[in-house]
């Protein structure tokens, strides 16, 4: 597969054993997805790194978004601000690995873009901390909050591929490997 199959940019969740083997929150036409870990399973993955010598380059990053249908704007604590659209193009579960792939549609926009309503789609607070595993790979713990309800919090641990350029991600599969690998005590 290549960039021209209608992605560029991959987000792999990965699952906890018992929800990715058999998700209760599947719906028959498959519209949602729990990919949601348990705050065990999140510390759990991340102590089981801790405990190891990171060949990998981590940095914190922290963030709120605004959800408007695809357009998401995000802003960083240092007033830096993204805006993209994201559409799901392709999804794909492997209950075998606990890994859940979705593959997107991504384009950066100009900030202009973002319409001025206060009918957003969410908004959320969420603390990162990333893994770079080489310059398209990411690792990803997320802790989010939704602003509507801030009290809960949410755990995600994902990899993110950006393949803006004419890549064969068919390759990429050795990296996820191997970060698999990485989060495996």
């Amino acid at each position: 597969m290549t960039q021209n199959e209608g992605f560029n940019y991959v987000e792999i969740a990965v699952l906890e054993p018992e929800v990715g083997k058999s998700n209760p929150k599947v719906n028959a036409n498959f519209s949602t997805f729990q990919t949601c870990v348990s705050q065990s399973f999140f510390n759990e993955k991340l102590a089981c790194i801790a405990n190891k010598k990171s060949p990998y380059k981590f940095f914190p990053k922290s963030f709120k978004t605004y959800v408007y249908n695809d357009l998401h704007l995000e802003n960083t604590k240092n007033q830096e601000t993204n805006l993209f659209s994201k559409s799901i193009q392709y999804y794909a579960h492997n209950p075998e690995k606990q890994l859940f792939y979705m593959f997107c549609k991504k384009d950066k926009k100009a900030f202009h873009a973002f319409p001025s309503t206060s009918h957003m789609s969410c908004i959320f607070y969420t603390n990162r901390l990333a893994f770079r595993i080489t310059n398209r790979f990411y690792l990803n713990f997320d802790i989010y909050r939704h602003a509507q309800d801030e009290n809960t919090l949410y755990y995600k641990i994902f990899i993110n591929i950006n393949c803006d350029r004419n890549v064969d991600v068919s390759d990429d599969l050795t990296f996820v490997e191997k970060i698999q690998q990485f989060l495996s005590s």
